[in-house]
């Protein structure tokens, strides 16, 4: 299933996921251009705060990644 959130939603989500243990990965701007080397250069370079997230996967029990996600929107 594919939803859609704003940044804001997106970055609680991997918040909120990290804090219980929910296997979770994101894909952020930094990530958008360049070699392999130099995404992950950019992207550790960048305070957390500053990261923008632009999709979260998650991976674990059902019912707890619905219980953070069920208010988000399916994506069309």
């Amino acid at each position: 299933m594919v939803l859609s959130a704003k940044t804001g939603q997106l970055k609680t989500l991997r918040r909120t996921f990290a804090e219980q243990d929910v296997h979770s990965i994101d894909f952020c701007d930094g990530m958008l251009d360049g070699s392999t080397e130099e995404q992950l250069a950019r992207v550790a370079a960048t305070p957390e705060e500053d990261i923008i997230p632009l999709c979260v996967a998650a991976f674990g029990p059902v019912d707890t990644i619905d219980a953070h996600t069920r208010r988000l929107s399916l994506w069309r």
